[in-house]
């Protein structure tokens, strides 16, 4: 008898506090999460309109305003793909961008919430305990506070893997160019070698 298929089931964690951001906890950091099944990574955030807040993407390819921390293994998911895809859809439906809400209903709520319906387990409690205590720090200005936005396309996302394709290009570049200084500096070197090696050879030969 065959065993049934397990789909593991992950989170990324990203470091949501960077220059320029206003909000801070003593202490605390500010985490973005998104679940990873398959391959696959999904998140949610905000935006306008009544469309879903929910988006999926290439793992640890991180939103412009974040760093990645690390992976965390929460658990299986014995269920199907099909099931799988029937949650996630689901939530997709559930999850919209205009009722994203940086303290309640925020990227790792959703993140908590896909995990327990896949595997039946949550993610670390470390992970959004700031987000209840967003509004005190903040005296009640949740603006100040560092939010996950939805891309409104796949056109963003598009643009975030083009830019880093650009930045591997141009370190691609430097590293050769760096390759063939030194290559230049190696053959300079051999020749000098060789001339200081004939020149000692001829001295002899005069001595001589």
């Amino acid at each position: 008898m065959f065993g049934s298929k397990t789909t593991q089931i992950s989170i990324n964690v990203y470091n949501l506090l960077q220059d320029g951001v206003k909000f801070n906890l003593p202490g605390m950091g500010i985490y973005h999460t998104g679940v990873v099944v398959n391959g696959t990574e999904y998140a949610f955030g905000g935006g306008e309109g009544s469309g879903t807040g929910v988006w999926d993407q290439t793992p640890k390819e991180c939103p412009s305003n974040c760093t990645f921390k690390e992976n965390i293994k929460i658990g299986e998911c014995k269920k199907s793909q099909r099931e799988i895809d029937q949650i996630l859809d689901q939530m997709k439906n559930e999850y919209k961008a205009s009722k994203y809400d940086v303290a309640s209903n925020n990227c790792n709520v959703f993140s908590n919430d896909a995990c327990q319906r896949l595997c039946g387990k949550s993610i670390p409690s470390w992970i959004n305990r700031p987000a209840s205590l967003l509004s005190m720090f903040s005296g009640g200005k949740k603006d100040d506070a560092p939010s996950i936005q939805t891309p409104t396309s796949s056109f963003d996302i598009a643009v975030q893997k083009e830019k880093k394709k650009e930045k591997k290009e141009n370190e691609k570049e430097k590293k050769k160019e760096q390759d063939k200084q030194k290559e230049n500096m190696d053959k300079f070197r051999n020749r000098w070698a060789n001339y200081d090696t004939n020149q000692s050879a001829g001295s002899d030969n005069v001595k001589k």
